[in-house]
């Protein structure tokens, strides 16, 4: 062919290419309900995709939790599996919901965009919907997490009304899809499946709502991070538990548990409505109470009998009963870290640190117990 024909035809392909994406652009709304989340498009197998940073290295069976924070501000509702952000926003003001969300990491990509001006979240498994909107005042975000393809489907409804965010709300809630439909909003279908509920609770979950897995899971994602690890020590000092449960910044023994269990899925409240003495989910004697009513334990005189025993599991939780002939008694907590009952190896917080390192109490202790969890 000549070399000036062959130059028409490139330059017909071209323009033919920009008609077309000015079409495919103008097609679509900003209010992104054009394509709509049941038409959910087969993915593909590109691996360039860019994570939205987890907290951790994922196990390959873990359950992870889908943590819900809002902005009362903003009226902004944010799905993140990354513990960090969802503390950091929280130290910002951001409410924690408890998670009833939950995903694996295998499954559909699910994408996460944000409203440069108006400020909104927005989450879909449609890449030509997601490509779309980064044409307009939404910013990629990357993968938010990969997510079944069955499932408690989560809803997504659409209210065209609100200046700023919260145009979009997602529930997996049935009567709060039709309450909002009733309200005006627009059903917009299935936006992604979620693991399952708290609604939906496994039988092999315990009171809290967790099991030792996912403890371990959530330890094992910090195992060589800083989240956890080096977090100075602080001791109980005042009644609200909040103040010794911040990785980073400061936690007691059991601020640093009840911090493990929140962030796998705990129900914490499960705690304290057993037993609420002074510092509540931050006070190990409220755990000792109510842990003896509701999971087996074993107790022992002291380390050397518990390792010989065989009856302790990683991620179970460890106890030092006080030594209450000594003036200034007090109580620990943690977890047991070893790879096998005979390994001893234990996670807790101590004076001066959040460490790694051999069983041991920083007071005397006149037994041990494990709490199979």
């Amino acid at each position: 062919m000549p070399k000036k024909n062959k130059q028409c035809l490139l330059g017909l392909i071209i323009a033919l290419m920009f008609i077309k994406h000015n079409f495919i652009t103008k097609t679509f709304r900003l209010d992104t309900d054009e394509f709509g989340p049941v038409e959910i498009e087969k993915l593909t197998n590109d691996t360039t995709e860019p994570e939205i940073e987890a907290s951790g290295t994922k196990a390959t069976t873990a359950r992870i939790p889908v943590y819900h924070i809002f902005n009362s501000n903003s009226g902004d509702s944010l799905y993140t599996t990354n513990s960090y952000e969802r503390d950091n926003l929280t130290r910002l003001g951001w409410k924690d919901k408890k998670p009833n969300l939950y995903c694996t990491n295998s499954g559909q990509k699910l994408f996460r965009l944000f409203n440069t001006i108006s400020g909104e979240h927005f989450y879909t498994l449609n890449i030509d919907e997601r490509d779309t909107l980064k044409n307009y005042s939404w910013r990629y975000e990357g993968i938010a997490w990969l997510t079944p393809q069955s499932g408690q489907p989560v809803y997504r409804l659409y209210n065209g009304n609100p200046k700023g965010s919260g145009a979009h709300q997602f529930t997996t809630l049935i009567s709060e899809r039709d309450a909002l439909i009733r309200d005006g909003w627009r059903d917009e279908g299935i936006a992604w499946f979620t693991e399952t509920t708290k609604d939906s609770t496994p039988a092999n979950l315990n009171f809290l709502g967790i099991n030792r897995q996912l403890i371990i899971d959530e330890l094992s994602k910090h195992e060589r991070d800083s989240y956890y690890l080096g977090t100075p020590y602080v001791k109980l000092g005042t009644n609200d538990a909040s103040k010794y449960m911040i990785p980073e910044i400061g936690m007691n023994c059991t601020g640093f548990v009840a911090k493990v269990i929140q962030n796998a899925g705990g129900d914490l409240t499960q705690i304290t409505k057993s037993s609420d003495n002074w510092g509540g989910a931050a006070n190990a004697y409220n755990w000792r109470n109510t842990l003896n009513l509701k999971v087996r334990s074993y107790s022992f005189n002291n380390v050397w009998e518990l390792l010989k025993s065989n009856k302790v599991k990683k991620g179970d939780i460890i106890y030092f009963e006080a030594d209450y002939s000594e003036r200034n008694h007090d109580c620990h907590i943690g977890f047991f870290w070893g790879d096998s009952p005979t390994d001893n190896q234990m996670w807790h917080s101590a004076p001066s640190e959040n460490k790694i390192g051999k069983l041991y109490s920083p007071a005397g202790y006149s037994k041990i117990i494990v709490y199979s969890i």
